[in-house]
């Protein structure tokens, strides 16, 4: 494989691999006004940088500018790199090694300060008035009580639901109407906790500490990464307000 076949192939990784968590229309956003005078390939090529390099920022990489734009220039006019596949491979392999470290510490200290917070908010939102607390940690306050049925482990449950970290960023949940259907028994384990406790038609707001939700991990994804798009962090403490719909029979 050439140099040139190589960067090709990292853009392409970089691209489609890396979370899409910067979408085209949140780049407009950022873009001038002039943008809508753009042609197509200037849009494109606007894009593409932005999220590249971005996703890479956030984790914690560095970049010379002035290397950027040779290096760029001499891809676009079919140029030779002027380095070996070995060295090219020896290049991006260290800086993949170097930005992994500086991502895991940034966690590290994140998770730190997500125990920390959830330490503080679980001794003082156990004595708030209706709040019960599990042998497990989990905190809960019933918000709508309810004579239904419990569902067992090995049902699966249609939900109304909404979560949020312990600052109040929303992270996911359902609109109107909308339900979501999952087993009691795949989900977050704070999760199936209380919904074994729950009854058809009942609502509640839970409190689950971050070793019953993510973990010192966080989400992963499915080669079991850290996933870097997602809003909760290590050890991070979860609230859900959760209302039981109907358990499928």
């Amino acid at each position: 494989m050439t140099p040139k076949s190589i960067s090709i192939c990292l853009l392409a990784t970089l691209l489609f691999v890396l979370p899409n968590s910067l979408s085209a229309q949140e780049v407009a956003q950022e873009a001038p006004a002039q943008q809508e005078e753009m042609t197509l390939v200037q849009k494109a090529s606007r894009v593409m940088a932005f999220r590249i390099f971005s996703q890479m920022k956030k984790q914690g990489a560095e970049f010379d500018t002035e290397q950027l734009v040779e290096g760029l220039t001499l891809a676009i006019n079919d140029k030779e790199l002027g380095m070996s596949d070995e060295e090219v491979n020896a290049v991006l392999t260290s800086f993949n090694e170097e930005m992994l470290k500086r991502l895991m510490e940034r966690r590290r200290i994140a998770g730190e300060e997500n125990l920390a917070a959830a330490e503080k908010f679980f001794a003082e939102n156990k004595t708030a008035e209706g709040v019960q607390v599990l042998e497990s940690g989990i905190q809960y306050k019933v918000l709508k009580p309810s004579e239904g049925k419990s569902p067992a482990i090995t049902d699966r449950v249609n939900v109304k639901y909404r979560g949020r970290l312990l600052d109040g960023t929303v992270f996911d949940g359902t609109e109107g109407d909308e339900t979501a259907a999952f087993p009691v028994g795949g989900v977050i384990r704070g999760m199936t906790e209380i919904l074994l406790k729950m009854k058809v038609g009942e609502k509640v707001e839970v409190y689950i500490p971050g070793e019953l939700a993510y973990g010192e991990m966080g989400p992963r994804d499915q080669t079991g990464r850290p996933r870097m798009d997602s809003k909760i962090g290590p050890n991070a403490a979860l609230i859900f307000e959760l209302e039981l719909i109907s358990i499928d029979e």
